[in-house]
């Protein structure tokens, strides 16, 4: 990590993530973390491969893992579907993140579980950054995709026993 003065006027800190071939920077505001994305020319910081995408409201983990769940940016997930949502006060409960996917077309199950399923899935876990509050993590079947600009989930062992709920496609 190396800092980066101002831009914009704002003091950033820039993660590199050369795999991606994208920058993330990570500014404080007003006391919350924003997640903002500065591409590199010919970059794609959402590749389909499975990349995570970096929550840019304090409280856009939902929109995240939509976004990871559907391949698409965390842009065009907020647009298409939580634009008027107040990502900044409140996250977004587990019925607008399941009508969301449901949306897109892919029909999901909800269920109670106590480990990672066999397949991709959105996790409702318990938050590592705030007591008593819930966070969405992206599983993609190998890895745990958190959107976090904190302390995050980096393997399924740290999922252990924080699991609340599983949002998995429906198989027919």
């Amino acid at each position: 990590m190396k800092i980066i003065n101002k831009i914009r006027g704002y003091s950033y800190d820039a993660v590199i993530f050369d795999d991606l071939d994208c920058y993330m920077f990570i500014c404080e505001t007003k006391g919350c973390v924003v997640i903002t994305e500065e591409k590199t020319p010919n970059s794609n910081c959402f590749k389909p491969d499975g990349g995570t995408v970096a929550q840019k409201h304090e409280m856009g983990c939902g929109v995240a893992c939509v976004a990871m769940f559907l391949g698409v940016s965390y842009d065009e997930a907020f647009e298409r579907f939580f634009s008027d949502f107040d990502l900044e006060t409140q996250g977004l409960n587990m019925v607008f993140v399941r009508e969301a996917v449901q949306d897109a077309g892919v029909d999901l199950r909800v269920y109670v579980a106590d480990e990672v399923p066999d397949c991709r899935a959105i996790l409702v876990v318990k938050s590592l950054n705030a007591e008593d509050e819930g966070h969405y993590v992206y599983w993609d079947g190998e890895t745990v995709r958190d959107p976090s600009p904190l302390r995050r989930y980096e393997t399924p062992e740290m999922l252990r026993g924080r699991i609340r709920f599983v949002m998995v496609e429906r198989r027919r």
